[in-house]
């Protein structure tokens, strides 16, 4: 943007001269002291902060029983995808760009710096009964509230299950409890939703996790068939899915210590769901069904007699909503591992004071997590059929913590406070870094990797970064210099450019590692990558990113002097503007990302004339010309970095 009228600029012709040639060469003695001039008065909100990342509050709310705490990732692009076997993939492509966990109440309120071209934020969890996937998007300066992201296929014409109350072809031999809508919502479901313990979710969340099995999953393999020791009604609730398969799922009766050695010997398959995928519009989470016992054809009722086995059977995507997601082939997944090719398991099931569970596998040649379809059977009396179901032990839950990567690029113009070509390549760093949160979503630790990529000028700069707000005596850091002579984190990591890179024909790494004490730091952007870098071209010259303060250490003297519009005590720091064209410009600069094929302005080219679209992402305060950073001037000469 165009500068105001903000001071007085003092020009002095043959001073002018030495400082242009001296920022051709990049040479500068920094020992010269600045020019004084009146202290400016700059508006905070007239000033461009050159930041290609915002800030906002994440607000997150998961219905669960108090006492449960939800951990999640936080996504700039949809995560899944859904294969042709219906299963939902989780892309490890693509990475999370924030994680944390809810409170004890399923709720969350936190910041998040996210970069400024994502314009929705997809939040997953694995955590049973709640929604996998949710969408928040960015209307201007605010985050909307998540809504849970639909993923399953739209309605296919052409359903064999399209009629409302009867089947038809391969299916037309089950019985059916009622009638159903065209998306497969039945009209017989329960009028009241189960809920769900905590001391439940949190054993459903260790036995079947998402997208891997436990390793203790074998113990609870048993055979997969409920038996029936004396009268009872049945009621079967959906907890929750981790399929994008349309499944019909149904059961059979058959007696005790009898059980069928192949399909053809069942007598009676009754469906219970015949779109069983939990969605708003077809069956929602802890919806359920009252089961009616058939034998030899005739409905006997809701009352199971004692010495009763019931087997559980998927019939894989047969809703056929979508058909090229359809692969039912004839051959259902039976919970009777002798039906099955191998007598292989489908079905893993446990109780947690008399919750019983079942768990499926809805698909032959994938990884058994049993988490494709999860349900509770419910008995009145409870006891009626717990018999052969192991019982778990509910434990609290062993928290974890949340990891999450961060990348980029820094490039200084060292120079500062008088203005230098604006090539911003008198220091070149990449970094890569990993915050590690507790499960109270406070940081504990930092581990950074520093790139030095170039160095462009003959000025021997150090460079280091501030953790503002975090106090110098809780931390620990190895693979650096913790300055103990300063109140807050500083962090030197290295004193001169030109000496690591041995004048650029050497590209040195540096491994960080900070460590906080206690219980951590509360969650703040400041205290994230890349934090408060900086170069020093003496040890009393700071050059920050723009509004962002200085350390204790910088020379107060600096300030507001020469080219610079800053304003020592309360800001803004390291503001000035062009002499060619008025346009307010850059000391450092911070590109988020992965920015490996950034290519850097060759030696005294100015970065608004090298990437074209530099002084539009200016003049418009970021909001056009935003990815400017992507597209050079073709003609240009580069600096190659690696």
């Amino acid at each position: 943007m165009k500068r105001g009228k903000i001071g007085e600029k003092i020009a002095i012709g043959a001073f002018v001269c030495l400082l242009l040639a001296g920022c051709t060469t990049d040479v500068y003695e920094p020992t010269l002291e600045p020019k004084p001039k009146p202290i400016p008065e700059v508006p905070k909100d007239s000033v461009f902060d050159f930041s290609m990342e915002s800030t906002y509050d994440l607000k997150i709310k998961y219905d669960v029983p108090e006492g449960c705490r939800v951990p999640f990732f936080v996504y700039a692009e949809n995560p899944l995808s859904i294969d042709e076997y219906g299963n939902i993939i989780l892309k490890e492509e693509v990475k999370w760009v924030d994680a944390g966990f809810t409170d004890l109440t399923g709720a969350y309120l936190e910041k998040i710096k996210i970069s400024t071209m994502t314009d929705k934020l997809y939040i997953y969890t694995s955590f049973p009964s709640l929604p996998m996937l949710m969408v928040a998007t960015i209307n201007g300066k605010s985050i909307s509230d998540p809504e849970e992201v639909d993923l399953t296929s739209k309605v296919e014409t052409k359903s064999v299950l399209r009629g409302a109350t009867s089947l038809s072809g391969k299916l037309a031999h089950l019985h059916t409890l009622g009638g159903w809508k065209g998306n497969g919502r039945p009209d017989y479901l329960l009028p009241e939703k189960i809920s769900i313990s905590k001391e439940a979710l949190n054993t459903i969340n260790k036995i079947l996790p998402e997208p891997k099995p436990t390793p203790e999953i074998d113990n609870y393999l048993i055979e997969g068939d409920i038996h029936v020791t004396e009268k009872a009604h049945l009621d079967i609730y959906i907890v929750s899915t981790t399929t994008g398969a349309h499944n019909l799922f149904g059961y059979y009766c058959y007696p005790t210590g009898n059980p069928p050695k192949d399909a053809n010997e069942i007598e009676d398959v009754t469906m219970i769901f015949p779109n069983s995928i939990v969605n708003p519009n077809i069956v929602k989470r802890g919806e359920g069904v009252r089961l009616h016992y058939y034998e030899k054809g005739i409905d006997k009722g809701t009352e199971f007699p004692a010495g009763v086995s019931i087997g559980w059977v998927i019939y894989n995507d047969a809703f056929g909503l979508n058909p090229s997601l359809s692969k039912y082939n004839g051959k259902p997944i039976y919970s009777t591992s002798t039906l099955n090719a191998k007598r292989e398991k489908f079905m893993a099931s446990f109780q947690i004071n008399g919750f019983v569970v079942i768990g499926f596998e809805d698909w032959t040649n994938q990884l058994k997590d049993y988490n494709d379809l999860v349900f509770h059977i419910e008995a009145d009396p409870v006891d009626a059929i717990t018999d052969n179901i192991p019982e778990v032990k509910p434990e609290p839950p062993v928290m974890g913590t949340a990891t999450v990567d961060y990348e980029g690029l820094l490039a200084f113009e060292d120079l500062w406070p008088r203005q230098g070509d604006f090539d911003m390549n008198d220091v070149i760093l990449r970094y890569k870094s990993v915050v590690t949160y507790n499960h109270e979503n406070r940081i504990v630790k930092l581990e950074d990797t520093f790139k030095l990529l170039w160095t462009g000028a003959t000025i021997r700069n150090g460079f280091g970064y501030q953790l503002n707000g975090v106090s110098r005596t809780d931390i620990g850091v190895e693979g650096a210099s913790l300055d103990n002579s300063q109140r807050m984190a500083v962090i030197r990591v290295f004193d001169d450019a030109l000496a690591e890179t041995a004048h650029n024909t050497q590209t040195p790494e540096y491994t960080v590692t900070t460590t906080f004490f206690g219980d951590g730091y509360e969650k703040d952007p400041m205290i994230l990558p890349p934090y408060n870098p900086y170069i020093t071209p003496s040890l009393d010259k700071e050059v920050h990113l723009t509004l962002y303060p200085p350390t204790e250490k910088a020379k107060e003297s600096y300030f507001g002097t020469d080219d610079d519009e800053s304003v020592y005590g309360k800001g803004p720091y390291y503001v000035t503007y062009s002499k060619e064209n008025g346009e307010q410009m850059p000391f450092a600069i911070h590109i988020p990302g992965s920015v490996e094929d950034f290519v850097v302005p060759a030696e005294s080219k100015s970065i608004d004339s090298y990437y074209p679209g530099f002084l539009n992402w200016i003049q418009t305060q970021g909001e056009e010309s935003k990815d400017w950073y992507l597209h050079p001037a073709d003609e240009n000469p580069k600096i190659p970095v690696e």
